[in-house]
């Protein structure tokens, strides 16, 4: 009887596993020094996405490129303590404010738009008494809303969520006025403006409306009775970092309130 012949049995080879190399991390992503401290970029809750946070650095250091005259933000002048809050989300933001200096007096008016993370979209500012006259801080205020309702109108958006501190400008909204009121040309076309592009129209604090109250300010020192905004003056990038804050705060305190 033969002998069997024995079958080897391969011996499997161990794989070698490579072990991932970490990559180094983008310079660009790296917080500034201006931005360390600042508990958006450390906590973000609107900004879950690393690349929309991102994006969020990019655009304020186009801004700060924008306004190389800001060598240091500690220069800035102290920014009080904002109660401005997100729309909600995929919707827009329009905060409007006047100015008047005597009451009736030369007047001014500002505005800006922004979204649901915070961000700048456009904003106006202008000199109602550029041409010489006076007016009260409610022609102010009105104008301020019509002039950002013509504004929306232009950039043919909708459902635009708008902020005024005016209670008196809001109150105006649900009146008829007489012909011969002073102010019922701007109130309808406010009215009409309204109901165009299905916007909405509340009174906030003035706590939640610095930003634009900074706006108003500025447009009277203007010599143009309307300026459009593209970028934010630098001036202003400290109130708008201090809205993204409490903003971000809220939404922090919230959502550990659900929890």
């Amino acid at each position: 009887m033969e002998t069997p012949i024995p079958i080897p049995i391969p011996v499997p080879v161990p794989i070698p596993i490579p072990i991932p190399i970490p990559l180094p991390i983008p310079l660009l992503y790296m917080p500034t020094n201006i931005m360390v401290h600042h508990p958006v970029y450390r906590y973000p809750v609107r900004h879950p996405s690393r690349d929309l946070l991102q994006k969020q650095v990019d655009e304020l250091m186009d801004l700060i490129d924008l306004h190389k005259e800001i060598d240091n933000f500690k220069t800035m002048p102290r920014v009080v303590k904002s109660i401005w809050t997100f729309p909600l989300r995929n919707h827009l933001k329009l905060n409007t404010d006047g100015s008047s200096k005597g009451n009736p007096g030369p007047s001014s008016y500002g505005g800006l738009i922004r979204d649901c993370n915070g961000r700048w979209l456009r904003g106006y500012m202008g000199n109602i008494s550029a041409n010489g006259g006076t007016y009260t801080a409610l022609h102010a205020e009105l104008w301020s809303i019509v002039k950002g309702l013509c504004l929306i109108k232009d950039m043919n958006l909708s459902f635009v969520f708008i902020e005024t501190d005016c209670q008196a400008a809001v109150c105006l909204m649900t009146k008829r006025l007489r012909k011969n009121h002073p102010l019922k040309t701007v109130v309808d076309d406010i009215k009409k403006l309204l109901l165009e592009q299905r916007c909405t129209m509340v009174h906030t604090k003035r706590d939640g409306n610095h930003s634009a109250d900074q706006l108003a300010k500025l447009g009277g020192k203007q010599l143009e009775e309307s300026v459009l905004l593209e970028k934010p003056p630098a001036l202003l990038i400290p109130y708008l970092l201090q809205d993204i804050e409490a903003a971000s705060e809220f939404e922090r305190n919230r959502y550990h309130h659900h929890e």
